[in-house]
């Protein structure tokens, strides 16, 4: 019995290949789908543009409560 399955299935050796051809293939594009919809919402939840205020580019003095100096 076990030795008329295994001749069946080595029969259809060719059908069972594409079977599994076609999962993977499939397993491929799904994969490949929802490494991008992972990518893409990732940039969604990022700020766009440059944040300037945590960076200054020059010393820049403390801000005070005082009122500004003028200059002479």
């Amino acid at each position: 019995m076990l030795q008329h399955l295994l001749t069946l299935i080595w029969n259809k050796k060719r059908q069972h290949f594409l079977l599994f051809l076609e999962l993977f293939v499939s397993f491929l594009v799904l994969f490949a789908v929802f490494t991008m919809l992972v990518f893409n919402y990732g940039n969604m939840k990022q700020p766009r543009g440059l944040n300037t205020t945590m960076y200054c580019l020059s010393p820049c003095p403390p801000i005070s409560a005082e009122e500004p100096r003028s200059i002479h």
